[in-house]
């Protein structure tokens, strides 16, 4: 309110003008972390659509151990609501115990879910669902990633290796271990894992036929490296990942 007054103090005008503070970011921070505070429980039945908590159910399949995965792929074929968000507070309370924030948890791994389906999203398919992205969901980033996409006679590759792994499924811990993805199909960005020294993944002594082109994919016991696998960096970038 702004007021034009004499030196008598008599007023002459008045003008009142309405305004509002507003920073959308603090208020959405504020709306975040608001949510974050409830139990599970609320924090989950805040989600009414069928498609987010199918997405929520899903994703999950990267870390689930035998049973969960079973049941990850009952709870989203079903489409039940209900049923859906029940199951996912089952999953991290039992993931939390007595000790941990469930919600909290929930939220690192979610963070690491759309990462995932930025990076790695392979036509239609979420990046959850495809093999980069499962990796890197069920044992974190990889200390180094090198992607190759032109080297001589190969198919677009990339090799991930981690210093010190824990597998988000069953919480063991491995060092030193290496996965090789390739792209035999232009034109997509679509990723199958060929080989990796991790246990319970894909191990295949003889990768560099799967990576390199018109190798004949190591059909002939007897050929130990590929044609044309002298002029690329297969085995050097394996062997030092950069």
């Amino acid at each position: 309110m702004i007021e034009l007054r004499d030196e008598n103090n008599i007023m002459h005008r008045q003008e009142k003008f309405f305004f509002q503070r507003l920073n959308r970011e603090v208020d959405l921070a504020a709306q975040q972390q608001a949510r974050m505070s409830k139990p599970i429980k609320d924090y989950f039945y805040g989600f009414s659509s069928p498609d987010t908590l199918r997405m929520f159910v899903e994703c999950l399949w990267p870390i689930a151990n035998g049973i969960d995965k079973d049941r990850t792929i009952n709870q989203s074929l079903k489409k039940d609501p209900q049923m859906m968000r029940n199951f996912i507070i089952d999953f991290w309370q039992r993931r939390a115990g007595d000790t941990a924030d469930a919600v909290k948890m929930w939220a690192v791994y979610f963070k690491n879910v759309q990462e995932v389906m930025t990076l790695f999203k392979c036509g239609k398919q979420q990046g959850y669902f495809t093999e980069r992205g499962r990796v890197y969901l069920q044992y974190g980033k990889p200390n180094q990633r090198s992607q190759q996409l032109v080297d001589q006679n190969t198919y677009p590759y990339e090799i991930w290796q981690y210093y010190r792994i824990k597998d988000r499924s069953n919480g063991s811990i491995s060092t030193n271990r290496k996965f090789v993805f390739v792209n035999k199909v232009m034109g997509d960005d679509c990723y199958k894992l060929v080989h990796s020294d991790m246990r319970g993944e894909i191990n295949n002594d003889r990768w560099q036929f799967e990576v390199t082109r018109n190798s004949g994919n190591g059909a002939d016991p007897n050929q130990a490296s590929p044609s044309g696998s002298e002029t690329n960096q297969l085995n050097e970038i394996y062997n030092n990942p950069r």
